[in-house]
């Protein structure tokens, strides 16, 4: 019978790892997990000089301190998304936003209990929300897309139906605290932000089930056989990605003392936008939460240039799109050896053409007189 712990031996060095850290193979492995995770770290600084050169605002620290906060809650929702999508098997979680909502209306229904009552609320919704979703990927063997889309649309109608689509205020005075108060001289969301971070490297990085996760993600079969409890951790995993929604809900009540039914709309987007981004593979088995970190940096500061410069809201849009285009060619580009990388750049510069076309057409046909 083969270990659990063979199984990460003879899956992490496919995916970027090696449970053994001290060996040469391991050592190597290190380093390019390391050069993956930073991978994105030229782009970031090259996005903060370009906001720079855009405005003189952009640097300042009442700016930074405004833009990490609301990235606070994406990046906590991108964490999850980060380690759903490391399990491999087409896992994603497209419910992420509606959850976030869904959870804050629960939370506020709880409110009347105090601040306790609004926390806890918020996230025994947000992991029964993930627990469907768990269950509907591990026992119903449904696929995840359609699973976490189903739910996307049934938390949206329950943060409605519960809300009766007016906003509920939430007036708590450790809630309006956290939303406004400092940890030093962080902000507290920012801070909770950076903590959950930590936890999930240490958890990746540290830990055997961490390493079971890549093994899961990069050869699900051999971590079967192993004995692995492939399901069981990938239950957990949706259970942890509605749970950090939860919490998020709670970031996002604290910036506005309501709970509104409409809140994150398309966070779950702008999360895998981060995640790819960060160069967390689709496939699975590849990526960290460094990297998502990276990328939900990158994608927040890009918005708020945007912003800046007073750049039409709806090209944000598009731009944004072109970001993940961009991000995914990039990863992409080195499979596949000299030949198959030779047809990617073919077909991808078909593409753009047609996108570069497209844009013509728009610009100098279509655009509103």
């Amino acid at each position: 019978m083969v270990t659990s712990e063979t199984a990460v031996q003879t899956a992490l060095p496919r995916v970027g790892g090696n449970s053994n850290p001290d060996s040469p193979t391991g050592r190597r492995w290190a380093r390019l997990r390391l050069l993956r995770a930073s991978g994105m770290l030229p782009a970031l600084v090259l996005v903060i000089i370009v906001g720079h050169l855009v405005s003189p605002a952009f640097l300042t620290a009442q700016n930074f301190e405004t833009v990490l906060k609301i990235t606070s809650v994406v990046g906590l929702i991108s964490v999850g998304q980060t380690l759903i999508i490391l399990s491999g098997a087409g896992g994603i979680d497209l419910s992420v936003g509606s959850v976030v909502a869904a959870s804050g209306v629960c939370g506020a229904l709880f409110a009347g209990y105090g601040m306790g009552g609004f926390v806890a609320g918020s996230l025994v919704a947000g992991a029964y929300f993930g627990l469907v979703n768990g269950l509907g990927v591990t026992r119903g063997r449904l696929q995840p897309f359609i699973v976490t889309l189903a739910t996307m649309t049934i938390a949206r109608g329950v943060a409605f139906y519960l809300s009766g689509g007016t906003p509920l205020v939430v007036n708590l005075p450790g809630l309006s605290h956290i939303g406004s108060a400092s940890l030093w001289f962080i902000p507290i969301p920012v801070a909770v932000f950076l903590l959950v971070v930590v936890l999930a490297h240490v958890y990746l990085r540290y830990t055997v089930w961490g390493r079971e996760l890549y093994a899961i993600g990069g050869t699900e079969e051999a971590a079967y056989l192993s004995g692995i409890p492939v399901g069981r951790r990938r239950l957990y995993l949706y259970v942890v990605s509605g749970l950090l929604a939860g919490l998020a809900a709670v970031l996002l009540t604290s910036f506005t003392a309501s709970a509104d039914a409409n809140a994150a709309n398309g966070y779950e987007l702008n999360a895998i936008a981060a995640v790819v981004v960060g160069g967390t593979a689709l496939s699975g088995g590849v990526g960290s939460v460094i990297g998502t970190t990276i990328g939900v940096l990158i994608i927040a500061f890009t918005g708020n240039i945007l912003n800046l410069a007073n750049v039409d809201p709806f090209m944000q849009f598009i731009i944004n799109g072109l970001i993940v285009l961009a991000a995914v060619s990039l990863e992409a580009r080195g499979k596949g050896g000299a030949g198959g990388l030779l047809k990617r750049l073919t077909g991808l510069g078909a593409m753009y053409a047609a996108i570069i076309v497209g844009a013509l057409v728009m610009f100098f046909l279509l655009r509103p007189q």
